[in-house]
């Protein structure tokens, strides 16, 4: 699946995890959840107001059956798990590498290990 990723840093090859919370944005996820990771989304024009003037936006690919998707749920975990660190925790333990999830229409994959960018457009 293709996906994007907005930064204003210039990536040389790989988008890290390792940089999850170094902005304001995501240092509130690093202080509720334990796990590093990386934001995607699915269509590059689905952009949330905060990142609207970013510098780069990243073109990753990712296999559709490394990232388990949440709204499809084939594996019933919502209704096993009452919470989505559980379900990031079981997923993880299995073959997948993130998870998918939408906000309304927007479709939102958060990978948990480094990825790869094919492209790069500079939009500042």
């Amino acid at each position: 699946m293709k996906v994007y990723h907005y930064s204003n840093a210039k990536i040389s090859t790989e988008i890290k995890t390792v940089f999850f919370g170094k902005n304001l944005y995501t240092n509130r996820d690093k202080n509720i959840y334990n796990k590093q990771r990386v934001y995607f989304y699915q269509n590059a024009k689905d952009v949330e107001f905060n990142l609207k003037n970013t510098k780069y936006l990243y073109l990753c690919e990712i296999d559709d059956n490394t990232i388990y998707d949440v709204k499809k749920d084939n594996l019933k975990l919502k209704e096993k798990f009452k919470s989505i660190d559980k379900i990031i925790n079981f997923v993880l333990n299995k073959k997948y590498k993130g998870i998918l999830y939408f906000i309304g229409n927007v479709g939102i994959v958060v990978s948990f290990f480094d990825v790869e960018f094919k492209q790069v457009n500079k939009l500042f």
